[in-house]
């Protein structure tokens, strides 16, 4: 929020948050791409949209509003997160266990908790 004040009214501040922001994406558009590439996208999901999807659902937004304002573990936002992006973004018929999928995640280890009650 900070941050999101001083670049309202700066300039410079802005165009160094919008970097961030570009740089994060595109780093996520790399992830997305070699995605696309294994086929594992949900079938008719463009590289675009998956890239959009991610960028928002992994935001510092989200994660601080339902660690901070909402009071989530950060583990339990982790293990969220896994299963809202492996929802949104990968073909389920190549999904295996998600269980077997996250073993030695810390999300994981340190909860213990199944992932489909979540």
């Amino acid at each position: 929020p900070a941050l999101e004040v001083a670049a309202a009214s700066d300039p410079d501040i802005n165009a160094y948050w919008r970097a961030v922001a570009e740089r994060r994406k595109a780093g996520m558009r790399t992830f997305v791409e070699r995605l696309a590439e294994l086929r594992a996208l949900l079938p008719g999901l463009t590289v675009q949209r998956a890239t959009d999807v991610m960028f928002v659902v992994n935001s510092h937004e989200v994660f601080l509003g339902l660690t901070r304002d909402s009071g989530w573990l950060v583990t339990d936002f982790k293990r969220w997160l896994y299963v809202a992006l492996t929802q949104q973004l990968l073909d389920s018929t190549l999904l295996g266990s998600p269980a077997a999928a996250t073993a030695g995640l810390s999300f994981h280890e340190e909860t213990g908790a199944d992932l489909a009650d979540h």
